[in-house]
C-alpha cells in the first residue's frame, strides 16, 4: 500500500478549504493519498473528527434537548467530488446521543445528509448531472453504482414535491385506452 499523509494545518486548509468550512467542533485531522489495492489507482481520504468532550444537539425537529454528551460513535464514509482526477472519500465517527426524549440518535454532520453515501457537494453536483446526462452515464463517469444515484434523484425528487402546492391543479379524469395511440380526456379511468 502507497500513501501519502499531510497532517500540516496549511495542507488540509488546501483541500476545499477544508479547516476554514467545518464549524462547531468539526476538524480535518489527516488527508492522506491511498493507492486503491483492486484498481491500483490513487484516492483521497480525508478524516473529520470532533473535539473532545463536544456536545451535541437532538436532531429530532422541534426537540429542545441540547448540550448532550456522546454516547458512542459510528465509522462513516462519503464520497466527496473528485480532487483533480483522485476519488476522494470523507471519513468520520460520527457520535450517536442520547436523548431524554428520543433515546439514541445519530448527530447530523454538516457535510452530508443523514444516510446518504455522498457529501452535500457531491449531491448537488450529482443532481446537477443528471440534468445533462443520463443516471448510467453519470455513474459510469464517475465508477458509482446507478442504483446510489437513484436513491439520490429519488430523495430530492420527493423532497421537491412535499414543497410543491398543488391546491390549484384541477381534477381531470383521463380514459387509459391501451388501443389508442392519445389519451382521451373527460372519460373515466378503468382500473
Amino acid at each position: 500500500m502507497v500513501s501519502c499523509i499531510w497532517r500540516e494545518k496549511t495542507a488540509m486548509g488546501a483541500v476545499g478549504n477544508g479547516q476554514s468550512a467545518l464549524k462547531g467542533p468539526w476538524q480535518v485531522n489527516e488527508i492522506e493519498f491511498i493507492e486503491n489495492s483492486e484498481t491500483n489507482r490513487q484516492e483521497l481520504h480525508i478524516r473529520i473528527v470532533f473535539t473532545k468532550g463536544a456536545k451535541f444537539t437532538c436532531t429530532e425537529v422541534n426537540c429542545g434537548e441540547r448540550e448532550l454528551p456522546v454516547h458512542d460513535t459510528k465509522e462513516k464514509t462519503w464520497r466527496h467530488m473528485n480532487f483533480f482526477q483522485y476519488k476522494c472519500y470523507i471519513h468520520a465517527r460520527v457520535p450517536r446521543i442520547i436523548c431524554p426524549n428520543h433515546k439514541v440518535r445519530k448527530v447530523e454532520v454538516p457535510w452530508g445528509r443523514k444516510e446518504s453515501g455522498f457529501t452535500l457537494l457531491m449531491d448537488t453536483y450529482l443532481v446537477e448531472m443528471v440534468k445533462v446526462l443520463s443516471v448510467r452515464a453519470v455513474a459510469q463517469m464517475l465508477e458509482e453504482q446507478d442504483t446510489k444515484l437513484w436513491r439520490l434523484l429519488k430523495y430530492y425528487v420527493e423532497q421537491a414535491r412535499l414543497r410543491c402546492d398543488f391546491s390549484l391543479v384541477e381534477e381531470h379524469v383521463v380514459h387509459l385506452n391501451p388501443s389508442a395511440d392519445t389519451l382521451c380526456y373527460n372519460s373515466p379511468i378503468n382500473i
